[in-house]
């Protein structure tokens, strides 16, 4: 008992140190659990706020359209069954705002709203209700039975003078719950940001009294290890004194052989053996700095600092792993004459820190994987349910198809990695269309590493194994989001319609159009009509998305100018692309996607393609301009001077080429010179007529 009570006073510090970390982060996560609960419930109540305004107006507008119904003796049922749908929603919302509870959401589910609390919102509300409540009965017998004209003429008399009374308070109604929202938001940043610095204050203080102590000790431990022979045969470091002529003195640590992964005799020119141990750049430093050490110029403490051998990379031979890396920790103490004065000799300790430096690697780590994590997070909120799990099992699929790739790969390895290339590519393409940073960023990395193998002059299978970590991070990522997607209770939603799905994809053109004309300095239209789009099966659909995306990111990048060579030529400083599918006839379709950029130059391709080396003058000389200009089809090939992560690696036109061929469509490339580019594809929707 008593030992043990000693060693908690010894530690009481430490220990307290950790608690109190270990409570800042449960009191970070608990307000982020809270935060998020607060979001959610302040998200339904401000789209439910909005609803009312559209409420408002559909009331009013079934209202008239019974009195035109009334007027021309036509059935008033569609209209009323409208105003009901519209007074029961606007009605029962209105209460669930003053009172709380449960209420038909916007898909129809059931959403609990809270009551609105703040006294703007509670007067809002109640200036509300004054007009509402004498409208209601006015309201009610139109929504069924067979109402008189009279009774429809003072419902819309009514509405028309009150309804924009109405909307004006249902939208000062979403404002207040909004600016209500924000300043909660605002609170709970505070809270939490309060929490963090106390929790990094309170690291910083662990660490600098471990890094303290253990200072002190080493000092404690090196100052003993000196007196006896029995102590440096005991010890665990390696310990040896050097002299001025870099000489390994008589006495040394039983366990040095050990720590240094070598032979170790007195004698030995330490010098000789740092040289075989660590890159010649670390050597020249490590020499001069005990140059420096034995010199009587400069104070000890002032170059410790400096030292270049305080964490060091060391490379053994393994009879049994081969080549083994670790890292060890040299420190250097003078030893000076009884009177002081010039040193005599280093006192070297050496450490095995292997351990500690992977366990630095893995903390890293951690904090790349918490920072990723928050990306993530960040990017879930922003994506429709649907839309991202409509990206997981794409993505899911394209990365099956790439493992399935590298593990039946025999013969010639670099179809292969074009065949894996394009997965990669419309994989990124899918994410940026998406704003998916991520996930964009991190297949981008993938590219990197098939890049390098795309230019190494041979490749064999051993290459491709550096393939399979990224594949495993995509992969894990992939769970990652689903995890994290289950975690924020995302509940199944209903099938979208075409419409929406057409909707969200438009949406998602225009920002990827916008996102890269604003990294380019480039000002670009994007104009879509795409009202066919349900006409083709899913299948198609994937397909041609993936197609435009790429045709897309190509008209911004290579055929878009920049404003200020358009202006040179006499054109708006706005580059305009248009994306169309027309429906020619029974299961044909015609797509295009055209843009009034620099257009396609045939002498600037067959300039790039003499300079990549891909073809000789003489073999470009016997090509027509056509042949030259197919050429931009061609794997790896790009007219980018740099590759960035929208262009430049080759990949896009590949990409649509074999896109094109799975929609077993033929693709027509029409240009002209500083005026157009247009790629046009006709193709037949599978189980469609010729």
């Amino acid at each position: 008992m008593a030992g043990t009570g000693t060693l908690l006073g010894k530690y009481r510090e430490i220990i307290v140190a950790v608690g109190l970390f270990l409570l800042f982060d449960l009191t970070v996560l608990g307000l982020n659990i809270y935060t998020s609960l607060q979001v959610s419930s302040d998200a339904v109540s401000i789209n439910l706020a909005g609803r009312q305004r559209m409420l408002s107006q559909r009331m009013t507008k079934s209202v008239l359209e019974l009195d035109a119904d009334a007027r021309a003796g036509t059935s008033l049922s569609a209209a009323q069954q409208e105003l009901q749908l519209s007074l029961q929603l606007f009605d029962s919302t209105l209460r669930g705002f003053r009172q709380g509870g449960a209420v038909t959401g916007g898909a129809g589910d059931q959403a609990q709203l809270k009551a609105v609390d703040s006294a703007s919102g509670r007067a809002l509300l109640q200036q509300a209700e004054q007009i509402w409540q004498p409208l209601m009965p006015l309201l009610q017998p139109l929504a069924s039975g067979q109402p008189s004209p009279m009774q429809i003429g003072q419902a819309a008399q009514q509405l028309r003078a009150h309804n924009a009374t109405l909307l004006e308070l249902m939208n000062d109604l979403t404002s207040s719950l909004e600016q209500d929202a924000r300043n909660r938001a605002r609170m709970l940043w505070l809270a939490q940001g309060v929490a963090v610095v106390l929790a990094l204050s309170n690291f910083a203080l662990i660490v600098f009294r471990f890094v303290r102590r253990l200072r002190d000790n080493d000092r404690q431990i090196e100052a003993a290890k000196q007196e006896t022979d029995e102590i440096l045969s005991t010890v665990q470091e390696g310990l040896f004194l050097l002299d001025s002529q870099y000489l390994i003195g008589n006495q040394v640590s039983a366990s040095l052989p050990k720590v240094m992964g070598r032979r170790i005799a007195s004698g030995m020119n330490f010098l000789d053996l740092l040289q075989n141990m660590v890159p010649q750049r670390e050597f020249e430093a490590a020499r001069d700095y005990l140059e420096l050490l034995f010199g009587d110029r400069v104070k000890e403490a002032l170059v410790r600092e400096l030292n270049p051998l305080a964490t060091v990379e060391v490379r053994d031979i393994d009879a049994r792993y081969g080549v083994k890396a670790r890292y060890l920790s040299l420190q250097f103490s003078r030893v000076t004459g009884a009177e002081g004065g010039k040193p005599t000799h280093l006192l070297v300790t050496v450490q095995d820190i292997s351990e500690v430096e992977q366990l630095r690697v893995d903390l890293q780590q951690a904090k790349q994987n918490a920072r990723a994590e928050v990306e993530v997070l960040l990017d879930l909120l922003k994506l429709n349910p649907q839309t991202l799990a409509g990206f997981i099992n794409q993505a899911r699929s394209s990365l099956h198809e790439i493992n399935r790739l590298l593990r039946d790969v025999s013969g010639d390895y670099r179809p292969l990695i074009d065949k894996v290339f394009r997965q990669v590519h419309a994989l990124k393409g899918d994410a940026a269309a998406i704003r998916f940073h991520l996930f964009e960023q991190l297949a981008h990395d993938f590219e990197d590493n098939l890049q390098a193998l795309r230019e190494k002059g041979e490749i064999n299978g051993d290459d491709l194994l550096s393939l399979l970590p990224q594949l495993e991070e995509c992969f894990s990522r992939i769970q990652q989001v689903e995890d994290m997607s289950n975690r924020m209770g995302a509940a199944p939603m209903a099938q979208r319609q075409p419409q929406d799905e057409i909707s969200e994809w438009l949406e998602s053109l225009q920002q990827l159009a916008a996102r890269i004309a604003k990294g380019q300095n480039k000002k670009v239209a994007l104009h879509t009509k795409l009202e066919s789009l349900p006409q083709l099966p899913e299948s198609s659909r994937v397909l041609l998305r993936e197609l435009t995306i790429q045709l897309l990111r190509n008209a911004v990048t290579h055929g878009i100018e920049p404003m200020e060579e358009r202006l040179l030529h006499a054109k708006p400083d706005t580059g305009h692309v248009r994306i169309e599918l027309r429906q020619l006839g029974a299961g044909q379709f015609e797509f295009e996607v055209s843009d009034d950029g620099r257009g396609i130059v045939p002498a600037h391709i067959r300039s790039e393609l003499e300079r990549s080396g891909r073809y000789s003058s003489a073999a470009l000389a016997a090509m027509d301009d056509r042949e030259v200009v197919m050429k931009i089809f061609e794997p790896g090939f790009s007219t980018a001077s740099s590759a960035g992560i929208d262009a430049g690696r080759g990949v896009g036109m590949d990409l649509v080429k074999e896109r094109v061929s799975r929609l077993g469509g033929q693709l027509k490339l029409a240009s002209r010179p500083n005026e157009f580019t247009s790629f046009a594809l006709r193709f037949a929707a599978p189980g469609g007529e010729a």
